[in-house]
Parts: structure tokens; sequence; C-alpha cells
């Protein structure tokens, strides 16, 4: 479509003519309605633009002050062009090297639909014939009025008979002529009274030629018509899918409730104690012999149940011995540990060892294993340190370095591992074939000096490594800090149900 404000601007800079037609601007073959709007917008407003007929005013009457082409354009029942937007509009219009688009132009706003100046001058001339007299329709009117003086006159066209004409029919009745003259004038009189069908006589005026034409440019103009669509409209339908959805939302309820787990069975009522004889609630216990006249109000079951208690064995009562065997027999719950493990290595050659790991996780101080056995420190199988966090809370870590002896239970609780750098330390571990799928359910941290060269399979797994200074051991509670840091978001993340 065409744009008509480029049209004004493309038009005025390069000196073509601008035309003015009744309610139409052309510019050479294309004409714009003059309330058709464009996309310049209403300065301080945001749905309102100026239209074709606003902008043509404004560009011829752009010399006069601006309160004489508020006057002019109020007289002339045209839309105001505001004082903010004279001066961009005018130059947007006239100004070669205005090569920006103006602020107010608005991209998105719809562009209205041009009409070639061919169909415009069809219509033109379609009008002009309609307003002129036409002679087809004056002689038509002409005929039609001929016509029907000649069938209303027709009865009066009649010469009444003078007497004198007729003859006597029989005079022995006494129809002489005078009388038969008076019975033909009554007739006559009577017969313009009545009214005749000239339907048939009276032929439907034919279309003429200019209707035709017109009938033909409205078909024309309607078959290229379009729909104008935006954004909203096409979200909008045209056919009620309430149903559909709402059918589909029920199929998915229905899957959804057939998937979920059914509750466990809620377990059997504790038999009630059975309560002494009342003669009031004796109805409780057969109900359907109480309806209607089958009550009788003076039977009692009180020596049925006599006679009943005198057949029954007494009840034997259960030693409390038995009781005590019976609980013996039961196994005990066994309670599901959810302290999280800490796999360290078993050589000697490592800095971290079941000797000095209390001092490294719970002091944040290294302590060679050398130093500790020096001390006197014992080799145990496994280590239980506390994790000190904000608060005093403490939480437990058990440190293990031989783990070929875990349960599978123990396997699921694995949180964090320290990599040595040989492949041969994870060998037969259940929670992967290679190191890469290890480390893929479990932290991995390496513990060197950061003057030593790395390993080069560490340098290819996925471990943090902690590199420790061998003089500052200052910096040692930092390295150590991020280690907990580290175990604890993997915990979180993958093993929420561990302390931590």
């Amino acid at each position: 479509m065409a744009d008509p404000l480029k049209f004004f601007r493309d038009y005025i800079l390069n000196n073509r003519p601008i035309m003015e037609r009744d309610e139409y601007i052309i510019f050479g073959d294309t004409a714009f309605n003059k309330d058709a709007k464009t996309n310049y917008l209403v300065w301080n407003k945001k749905d309102e633009y100026y239209t074709v007929g606003s902008l043509w005013f404004f560009y011829k009457n752009r010399e006069l002050l601006h309160t004489t082409y508020v006057k002019e354009a109020v007289s002339n029942n045209v839309q105001i062009v505001t004082r903010p937007d004279r001066k961009t509009l005018e130059e947007y219009l006239t100004n070669e090297k205005f090569d920006r688009i103006p602020a107010n132009v608005d991209l998105s706003a719809p562009i209205p639909q041009s009409i070639p100046v061919s169909r415009l001058t069809s219509l033109a001339d379609a009008q002009a014939e309609a307003k002129r007299p036409r002679v087809e329709d004056e002689e038509q009117a002409r005929k039609d009025k001929e016509r029907l003086m000649a069938i209303l006159d027709r009865g009066t066209s009649m010469s009444v008979t003078k007497p004198d004409t007729i003859r006597d029919l029989s005079k022995e009745h006494g129809l002489t002529a005078e009388k038969i003259a008076a019975l033909r004038s009554k007739a006559l009189a009577r017969k313009r009274t009545q009214i005749k069908n000239t339907e048939e006589e009276i032929e439907e005026p034919t279309r003429t030629f200019v209707e035709s034409d017109q009938l033909d440019a409205n078909r024309d103009i309607i078959s290229r018509e379009r729909t104008y669509r935006t954004r909203t409209t096409v979200m909008q339908s045209s056919v009620n899918l309430a149903n559909q959805i709402f059918g589909i939302l029920e199929r998915m309820k229905i899957k959804e409730n057939r998937n979920r787990p059914q509750p466990a069975a809620a377990p059997e009522a504790v038999e009630k104690h059975r309560a002494g004889y009342s003669r009031y609630a004796q109805e409780r216990f057969r109900k359907e012999e109480t309806e209607d006249f089958n009550i009788d109000t003076k039977r009692s079951f009180a020596a049925q149940a006599m006679k009943i208690d005198e057949h029954l064995e007494p009840k034997k009562t259960i030693p409390d011995s038995a009781k005590v065997i019976s609980n013996a027999i039961k196994p005990p719950m066994k309670r599901v540990s959810r302290t999280p493990i800490i796999i360290i290595p078993s050589a000697n050659s490592s800095l971290i060892t079941v000797f000095n790991v209390r001092e490294l996780l719970e002091n944040f101080r290294f302590v060679s294993s050398a130093e500790k056995r020096a001390a006197g420190v014992k080799r145990e199988p496994e280590v239980l340190i506390q994790r000190c966090k904000e608060g005093g809370v403490t939480v437990p870590y058990r440190i293990v370095d031989n783990p070929m002896r875990f349960l599978p239970e123990e396997w699921d609780r694995v949180v964090a591992v320290f990599a040595q750098g040989p492949a041969w330390q994870f060998k037969n571990w259940p929670l992967g074939a290679t190191p890469t799928d290890i480390f893929s359910k479990v932290k991995a941290f390496h513990l060197t000096w950061d003057d030593d060269k790395l390993d080069n399979n560490i340098s290819q797994w996925a471990v943090d490594v902690m590199a420790l200074s061998r003089t500052k051991r200052h910096l040692d509670r930092a390295i150590f800090q991020k280690f907990w840091e580290g175990v604890e978001r993997h915990i979180k993340r993958h093993k929420p149900f561990l302390r931590h």
C-alpha cells in the first residue's frame, strides 16, 4: 500500500503537482480521501493521527500566522496542525536535507487505502450522469402517462347513445327506447366507479444503461475490498472452541488421576468394646425387624443373652510372658543414616589422610601426616568430623579412605571425593565405570601445593583444585572454607535428603 505521507514529501520536494478534487487529494495516478488518516501522530496524543486533508490544508497555508491558520482551518472544518508539530512537519515536507524520520511518525500505524484515478474518474462521470435529466426516463414516463390516461378515459370516451337511435325492443314488456337509454347510462355510470385490473397493460420499467454501469462499478469495488485485520482481530476466533478445550482439559485430568499413586488403604478400625445391655438401644442389633408393625414392645433380649453366655467358653487370658516373646520376634525398625560421606586417598603420599583430615577440615589449618604420626596419632579406619556452621550448628561428616567395604545404601551417601591422580584409585567403584562418570555424581577435589605441576588426569577431569602454599598458613582457612561451600552446594542440589 502507498503511504500518503511519503507521497506528500516526494511530490513537494520534486515540485510535482498535487491536485484537489472534491473530497480527494490526487498524487498523479493515486488518490486519497481527505478524511484518510496518515501515520503522523498528533503531538501529545497516542492514538490520534493527522488526516490527508489536514496536511494538504496546512501546506497550502504554511505562510500564514498560526492564529490566522487556525481561524481558516476552523472555518473550513479542517483538522488543525498544532503549534509544536508545525516546524517539524514543515521541515519534513519541504526540506530535502531533513533525512531522518520524525519521532511523531508511527511506522506501525495502518496505511489507508488508496484509489486509482481511473476509477475515481469513472465514479465522477457516473455521478454526473445520474444528475442529468434522463431522456429515456422522460420518454418512458410520457408513454406511461398517455397509456394511463387512455385507460381512464376509455369509459368516458364512449358517447351516450341518444334515445332517437335506440329502437324499441318490445312494447309489450315495456322496453321502450327511453327506458333502454336510461339503463345503458346507469350501466356506464356504475362501470366508471369500478376498479379495473390493468397490471397486464402497464409494462415494468426497464433498467437504464447508467444504472447498470453503476451496479457494475459497485460490484467491481466490492470484489477488491479486503477485511482490515489487526493483531487483535486475528486472535479472535470466529468459532466457539469451548467444548473442544474443556474436553482436552477433562482428558488430561483423567490421565493425571490415573497416573497418580493410590493412597494406602486405611487400617481396619479397632473393634469397639462390647457395651452392656440397654433396652433403649436394642433396636440397633436387628434394625430391619423394627420397621412398620414388626415391633414387639414386650420382648426382651436379656434372657437370650444369658443363655448365650452359658454356652460360651470362658476367654483364655494370654500370659505376659507370651506377649514379651511375640514382641521379641518382631524385628526392630532399622534407622536410616543421613550422615554424608567423604572419601579420601589411602596412600601415605597424599596431602590429606586419616591422620591429618581433622586438622584440615575442622580447624582449617594444614598439618602434615608425618607430624601427626610423630605426635602419636594412631591410624583409624574412618574419622567422624564436625562441620561448624553459623549460629553454632554442627553437622557430622564421615571420612573414609577404604570404600570397598561399603554397603549399597552407603554409596548413596557419598558426596565428595579427593582424587590423587591415578585412575586405579576408582577401580570397581559402583558409582561409574570411569572417573568421568563418577565425578558427575559426586563432587571431586584435588589437594596439592601451589608450586607443584598438576597431574595430566586431574587437568582433564571435572575436579576442583585446592592449591596450598608451603609457607603461608594464613591462606589455608579461605581454601578449606571454599571446599565446604562446594560440598554443601552439591548436597542441596543432588542429595537434599542428607544432613547439610
